[in-house]
């Protein structure tokens, strides 16, 4: 098992309960995890997606956030 995957997997779950600092240490262990377990054939694939995808919808909720804190408020 890749432990990177699973640093990566444990980052984005812990991202939402961290305002998303952890989101993008989640998405750049997840990718290098990925990349070592095709490489060497190693399992943990699976949870390198996870975390990839866990980073990543918490970068997209921080986005929608501050667009709606920029947006004009309409009168």
């Amino acid at each position: 098992m890749n432990i990177l995957t699973i640093y990566s997997v444990a980052m984005g779950a812990i991202g939402p309960i961290s305002c998303g600092l952890l989101s993008i240490p989640a998405i750049v262990t997840g990718h290098m995890g990925l990349s070592r377990a095709r490489r060497s054939g190693e399992r943990g694939t699976g949870l390198a997606v996870t975390g990839i995808v866990l980073g990543w919808l918490m970068v997209a909720v921080w986005i929608l956030i501050i667009i709606g804190i920029l947006l004009p408020e309409e009168q």
